[in-house]
């Protein structure tokens, strides 16, 4: 078919025929023309497939002039605002975050947060101080100005280190929530012990409301036999060790078992007591209690009366020797006071 078309156009009668015809129908029915089309890359690399940087420009602009021709809608246009308003607010927040560290930073550089980073900066100040008042200020002002003049002569610097020392050195200072984040623990344990102590406070002066003592402590109580109060359980007995709250109320050492049961909405009996009266004073603790406590440097062993008025020995061991110098100097005292 390729064949005879390209004869009947080459010929004159063909020639003749295709100039008389329309542009629709030239071609002769039952004729087909098959054409073969080759494209080619006249940019970039004809090896590689990539274009070249100069395409991509022009791409580039190419794009940019057929968006300013068109323009975007109004309904796109406000949709692309919302759209994007969410990344322009995290970008102001951290922006401002940036901003408030920087700050606190250079607060935090001022107040001995970092000593060894503070002091240089305080001496430096305290260096300029000085000179500012040896040197006459005319004369500062004088070199400043020749700096300005001469600057075009002395070299530059390769880079502007001063800057970058400066930023490395706000970098390096923690901002408050740095050190609220590591001090957390130290805070809480600080805030625990203030409550607990002033627990103990509030305690101690509701217990001098209801008890008038000589001495009060929480110690290790060991008895043999029966000190306790009489009630309807019987009478208490201890032959280990028992932590209680000890007190010296004028010729007695009274004890209970925890600071719950001296409420005074709910107080109980004691859980035991010595009378300091008759054939009492203070004795040597038992050489098994030396031994299990390696010495003797907290332990008090008292005699005295027990509820029965039968005589007994209670051993106490003390949280320290200063408590035990305390009490045995006040129980001497009111076995003394007695005449006992």
């Amino acid at each position: 078919a390729k064949s005879d078309l390209l004869d009947g156009l080459l010929t004159e009668s063909g020639f003749r025929d295709a100039k008389n015809n329309t542009d629709e129908d030239y071609i002769q029915s039952g004729k087909q023309l098959l054409l073969r089309i080759r494209l080619v890359e006249t940019v970039g690399n004809k090896d590689s497939g990539i274009p070249s940087v100069a395409a991509k420009e022009q791409s580039i602009a190419l794009q940019r002039i057929l968006q300013a021709s068109v323009g975007p809608t109004d309904s796109q246009s406000t949709i692309s605002v919302i759209w994007n308003l969410r990344d322009n607010v995290k970008y102001v927040q951290n922006l401002m975050n940036w901003l408030l560290d920087l700050i606190e930073s250079f607060k935090n550089i001022l107040n001995w947060t970092s000593p060894q980073k503070t002091y240089p900066i305080y001496f430096s100040l305290l260096a300029i101080w000085l000179i500012t008042i040896i040197v006459p200020g005319r004369i500062i002002i004088l070199v400043i100005g020749l700096y300005q003049f001469l600057a075009v002569l002395i070299p530059p610097p390769k880079s502007n280190t001063m800057s970058v020392k400066f930023q490395n050195l706000l970098s390096s200072i923690p901002n408050d929530d740095d050190i609220e984040e590591v001090y957390a623990a130290e805070r809480k344990q600080f805030d625990e012990e203030k409550k607990r102590k002033l627990n103990d406070v509030v305690n101690n002066r509701k217990m001098d409301l209801c008890l008038t003592t000589l001495w009060k402590g929480t110690v290790q109580i060991k008895y043999s036999g029966s000190v306790g109060i009489v009630s309807n359980t019987g009478l208490t007995t201890s032959v280990d060790w028992t932590e209680v709250i000890l007190f010296l109320q004028g010729t007695r050492l009274v004890w209970w078992l925890s600071e719950a049961d001296l409420d005074l909405h709910n107080c109980k009996e004691p859980m035991g007591q010595l009378l300091l009266c008759g054939h009492t004073g203070l004795t040597q603790p038992s050489p098994i209690d030396v031994k299990q406590f390696v010495d003797d440097s907290r332990l008090i062993a008292v005699f005295g009366k027990d509820a029965l008025a039968q005589q007994r020995k209670v051993t106490i061991l003390c949280k320290d020797s200063s408590s035990k110098r305390s009490l045995c100097t006040l129980i001497d005292q009111v076995i003394k006071a007695n005449g006992a």
